[in-house]
Parts: structure tokens; C-alpha cells; sequence
């Protein structure tokens, strides 16, 4: 499991790595076999994977005078903002009946396409929260990127390309009176190749 900052492999402790798990095609779960090794976790995966999926907290980033820190604001003296960074993504190995359902995930992205689209085509997707659709959440190829937004559905379309496809979404909620972080940073992703 690999974690980037544009595009730039980061380092992280496995603690980070709050939970990864995996449907066969059927929709049942199978295990996986997760191993730290160095800066990153290995993730081995049984050859019916269909769908794996990951939760990752990066955790709290304060900004102070000084600039950024990775603590929550409580800790920083000065801090006049933080960020509480929670990440989750999706990898599709196979199109199957597990991708057009939800997997639980704070912030999610669900295709309801049946058969993985064609490059050039249009995937259609849902986005929740908390397991209900969400809007104005825009969807797009990565953080920089411009794309479409939600509509009162949590509906929008995401165009295929040739090759791998970096489906994106982040909602950021202000938050009151929590002395560590003023924002929660949801983001997440979905995965797949075409031919």
C-alpha cells in the first residue's frame, strides 16, 4: 500500500493503515495477509480478489506561525488551525457485483455501472457519507484536478480513460469545539484498469 503527496511516494508507520479488506467476485470476504515491510505495508491479496479496500488515518496536521506540524492544534503553541486527515480508496481487480455496493467506508465511491465502461465512456457514480448520498462533493482525476460535482443524488460522471483510471473525492466539514482540528479532511478513491 503505497501513500502519496502529489504524486511524491511518502513514508508512513503502519498504524496508519487502519484497516484493509477484500470481496471475491461472489461478494463474499476473503482474508488478506498484511506484513509492514520498511516504509510501507504489503498487502498479499488471494487470486479471487475482486475488490480490495483500505482505510488510512494520516492524522492531525496543525498551522502555526512557523508553518505545518503533525500534531493535533492542543499541541502546538500558536497553532491558529488543524486538519484531521482520514484517507480510504478502493482497487477493483475484477468488475463484479461487490463494486456497485457500499463497503462502509466514511466517505465512499460507488459505480453503477454494471460492466467496466470503455475508455472514452462516461462511469456513472454515487458518493456517500456515512452511507447516504452526498452533494457537492466533486469528482476528478485527483486533488488539483477540476471535475463534477454531486448533484442532490451524490450522483456524477467520471469520463474513462485508456489504462488506469484515479477516480477522487474529498469533503472537508469546519469543525467547532474540538481543541485538536477546525477541519476534517475525508478524501477517498477508486481504482481500475481498462484495456
Amino acid at each position: 500500500m503505497r501513500f502519496a503527496d502529489e504524486g511524491k511516494p511518502l513514508a508512513y508507520p503502519a498504524s496508519k493503515l487502519k484497516r484493509t479488506w477484500a470481496y471475491n467476485a461472489a461478494g463474499q470476504s476473503v482474508a488478506l495477509q498484511q506484513t509492514p515491510a520498511g516504509d510501507v505495508v504489503r498487502v498479499a491479496a488471494p487470486q479471487d480478489a475482486a475488490l480490495l479496500a483500505l482505510e488510512f488515518e494520516n492524522g492531525f496536521f496543525s498551522r502555526s506561525t512557523t508553518g505545518t506540524i503533525e500534531k493535533p492544534m492542543n499541541e502546538v503553541p500558536g497553532a491558529v488551525s488543524a486538519v484531521w486527515a482520514k484517507k480510504s480508496g478502493k482497487y477493483v481487480t475484477q468488475w463484479s457485483a461487490p463494486v456497485n455496493k457500499p463497503v462502509g467506508m466514511q466517505l465512499e465511491i460507488i459505480p453503477t455501472n454494471t460492466a467496466l465502461p470503455k475508455p472514452g465512456e462516461l462511469l456513472t457514480v454515487q458518493v456517500l457519507w456515512d452511507g447516504k448520498p452526498v452533494e457537492g462533493v466533486t469528482i476528478s482525476k485527483g486533488e488539483k484536478e477540476s471535475g463534477e460535482k454531486t448533484n442532490a443524488n451524490g450522483m456524477a460522471t467520471y469520463k474513462v480513460q485508456a489504462g488506469s483510471n484515479f477516480v477522487w473525492a474529498e469533503r472537508r466539514i469546519p469543525v467547532a469545539g474540538d481543541p485538536r482540528y477546525t477541519t476534517l479532511a475525508v478524501a477517498t478513491n477508486l481504482i481500475f484498469v481498462t484495456n
